[in-house]
């Protein structure tokens, strides 16, 4: 397996503004990810913290909009931190803990739903994504990712009519006890939810798209230093199983998934950020062998069409 730490993915400013150049295309047309502008329904970074503090219900309604709920918030799992696990070290963090043991967003990480109104046919999402030091990936949790609709999780059926999900996840091939042994590589999923996905294709399981290079490899991502995550989503035209995913860690492809039917009314559009970490899976095996943080900044949700 490879992997691509920041420093190997860019050795240069020249390779860095080469590969800002991939592209993606929207019907017959081509467009640059790092180019086409749309309409900005969330620009969020936490440089306006004037100090480390936890983050309360008011910081969070402020930022997200007011969501219907939230797991995390009132356990006091979430915080803004600043100084060396920021982002270049300056400015500020969202910091999200997990407690050891915790399975689930009710035990561990935080969750809540950013919706748009004006939701789209194709949608940008970029963040920034750290692990902390010695994180000991376990088997596997999930990480934020765009939906639509309700949004449908669990063992909650995609129909086509009441909504699909494109988030992400880290996994491991880990099967013993958690730390038996420290996992501290962890390939990343597109985990996705759509009327054909699961093992039965039936929409009531997620397809686990793997992130590879260019080569076919599952790309691996280290703790300790922070990621560049973008995901572009483009949705199907109605009776047809032409929606598309493309994702980039650090500027270079990783996932350019093909033929997918998310939707069969024109009723549901991209309008849900879902903002999701979690460890887990259901059961203990999948639970954090000691307590552990990740660090969130700069999210970025764009509407393109």
């Amino acid at each position: 397996m490879k992997t691509f730490p920041i420093n190997r993915l860019f050795k240069s400013r020249q390779l860095l503004n080469l590969m800002c150049l991939t592209f993606l295309f929207v019907g017959s047309s081509v467009l640059s990810p790092s180019t086409v502008s749309g309409q900005k329904m969330l620009d969020l970074k936490f440089d306006d913290y004037p100090e480390a503090k936890l983050y309360t219900k008011d910081d969070w309604e402020s930022d997200w909009n007011d969501p219907v709920w939230e797991d995390g918030i009132r356990e006091e799992r979430v915080s803004i931190v600043k100084g060396a696990n920021t982002y270049r070290g300056r400015g500020g963090a969202m910091a999200v803990d997990f407690p050891a043991g915790g399975v689930g967003p009710k035990d561990g990480g935080a969750q809540w739903k950013f919706d748009f109104e004006e939701g789209g046919q194709m949608v940008r999402l970029r963040y920034r994504v750290k692990f902390a030091d010695g994180f000991d990936f376990v088997r596997g949790g999930k990480l934020p990712g765009l939906a639509g609709g309700t949004a449908p999780t669990g063992s909650t059926q995609a129909d086509g009519f009441n909504g699909f999900g494109a988030r992400m996840m880290w996994r491991t091939d880990h099967e013993g006890q958690p730390g038996a042994p420290v996992q501290t590589k962890a390939n990343l999923v597109q985990y996705v939810k759509h009327p054909t996905s699961g093992f039965n294709n039936d929409g009531r399981q997620e397809d686990n798209l793997y992130w590879t290079d260019e080569d076919g490899e599952r790309i691996e991502i280290n703790s300790g230093q922070f990621y560049r995550i973008v995901t572009l989503l483009k949705l199907n035209k109605v009776g047809r199983a032409n929606g598309r995913i493309k994702s980039f860690i650090n500027g270079k492809q990783v996932l350019d998934a093909r033929n997918i039917e998310f939707r069969k009314t024109n009723d549901l559009k991209i309008d849900v950020f879902y903002f999701t970490t979690f460890f887990g899976g259901s059961s203990d095996d999948w639970g954090p062998s000691k307590d552990e943080t990740i660090f969130f900044d700069e999210f970025e949700v764009e509407v393109l069409r």
